[in-house]
């Protein structure tokens, strides 16, 4: 007997897996490592590779205005929160290099090269999740099938919260 459709699609979207894992330890993330602090699991994995992409924009936008006004203080705050998501998705390089930007003579001498790595980082995901998570649909699509409303939410987190007791 053969496999069946579902085996197969389970088979396919291994494959895909692999794949995109191959990707991002390519780009230098540590996909084990960001698994490990997703108590190894791979969905809720996607998810925060989606959302640290999902607030690149404004953080590398923040990082730019705060250095540019020399306004280390904020600079720090959200560079530190940098290091914290970007050790928790396993671009330990990433977070390594931000954990350094608590020094003023360091970010002086490596904000642009910080942000060109963030930047690489980000591409490397999107390129890495354009193959697995969309499955040949559009991104759009992909990202609307994920969202549910505020209401919603706090009825799963109650769910949760009562499921916990």
């Amino acid at each position: 007997p053969g496999n069946s459709v579902k085996d197969e699609l389970v088979q396919d979207n291994s494959v895909q897996d692999n794949s995109m894992m191959i990707q991002l330890e390519k780009a230098g993330i540590n996909t084990n490592s960001g698994i490990g602090y997703c108590n190894g699991d791979k969905d809720f994995y996607i998810e925060l590779l989606t959302s640290f992409v999902d607030g690149a924009n404004s953080k590398e936008s923040e990082l730019g205005n705060f250095f540019e006004k020399k306004d280390m203080k904020n600079y720090g705050i959200v560079v530190h929160a940098l290091k914290s998501t970007a050790k928790m998705i396993g671009a330990n390089s990433l977070s390594d290099n931000a954990k350094q930007a608590d020094n003023l003579d360091y970010i002086t001498a490596h904000h642009e090269e910080l942000m060109m790595q963030y930047g690489n980082i980000v591409t490397s995901i999107c390129e890495a999740l354009e193959i697995s998570v969309n499955n040949g649909q559009q991104k759009e699509e992909a990202k609307e099938e994920r969202k549910i409303s505020k209401k919603e939410l706090i009825s799963q987190i109650k769910n949760l919260k009562d499921s916990l007791k």
